[in-house]
């Protein structure tokens, strides 16, 4: 068997960092990426389907129970009501996912955030 040492973590660390100077020095490093109009697309789906979807499941689900408690229609409007707020909530998330998304594509282009 072999009697040289095992290489540390650190070694590992300081050599990544080593390759990475010298890509950025000879302008190897690639341009960051762009968003492209069909991930935009993807996007806005994905949080008006999220939408759509959250509401149906409420409301289904409220006159489901409405249905057992012997209310249909009050059933309804609570599983319609919680179903939109579970909608909007899914919504905000997405948008403050994004917001981050592009403040931090932003910061990495050298532009300021203001």
């Amino acid at each position: 068997m072999s009697d040289a040492p095992e290489p540390s973590q650190q070694s590992f660390k300081d050599l990544e960092a080593r390759i990475e100077k010298g890509r950025e020095k000879a302008g190897l490093n690639p341009p960051p990426a762009r968003r492209s109009a069909t991930g935009q697309a993807g996007r806005a789906y994905h949080a008006s389907i999220g939408f759509v979807v959250s509401t149906l499941v409420g409301t289904a689900l409220g006159f489901g129970l409405g249905t057992l408690a012997g209310n249909r229609v009050v059933g309804l409007m609570l599983g319609l009501a919680l179903g939109f707020a579970a909608g909007l909530r899914e919504l905000i998330r997405i948008a403050k996912d994004d917001q981050a998304e592009n403040d931090k594509e932003r910061d990495g282009n050298g532009r300021s955030t203001d």
